[in-house]
């Protein structure tokens, strides 16, 4: 399900969105002011990390499954 949902190009305009959010995301994280701030930057990245990875996670484990039967 997650491969289908993320394939094509809506994926790779996701992708870039991703892409964009991480980068501002960044940016924000450099002129915070407070540490909550950075911490709160900080986690919305890798919210945005594992939004990303969990499409080139469960493609490796299908891959790896199909290849052991």
């Amino acid at each position: 399900l997650i491969l289908g949902l993320t394939s094509g190009e809506g994926w790779d305009a996701f992708k870039a969105v991703l892409d964009a959010e991480g980068a501002a995301s960044l940016q924000m994280e450099m002129e915070a002011e407070t540490i909550e701030d950075i911490k709160w930057q900080r986690g919305y990245r890798a919210g945005l990390a594992f939004a990303y990875n969990m499409r080139e996670h469960t493609k490796f484990l299908k891959e790896q499954g199909d290849a052991s039967v």
